[in-house]
């Protein structure tokens, strides 16, 4: 029972850490989205792995998700990525 009950504390400590890592991580998710971001996402969408684009953003993957289906639906996809072309050269 007690080694049960010091499991339990261990896995609690290390998921209260993982949370805080996670936080700290995803910095940005809370904060409007640049236009260069924005860019970065339609441009790569297509090509690279949600975790990736997430990564790169420092937004969570559902929020990465997000924001690239509301560019789609406004239709802004293909100007996003000729603004972030223009943007890297």
């Amino acid at each position: 029972m007690k080694n049960e009950l010091n499991h339990k504390k261990i896995k609690l400590v290390r998921g209260n850490h993982i949370k805080k890592e996670e936080e700290d991580f995803y910095s940005l998710d809370n904060t409007k989205w640049s236009e260069e971001d924005k860019g970065y996402l339609a441009k790569y969408y297509d090509f690279d792995e949600i975790d990736l684009i997430s990564y790169a953003l420092s937004r969570k993957e559902k929020a990465v998700k997000q924001r690239y289906h509301e560019l789609r639906k406004a239709g802004k996809i293909e100007a996003y990525r000729e603004y972030y072309d223009k943007l890297i050269k």
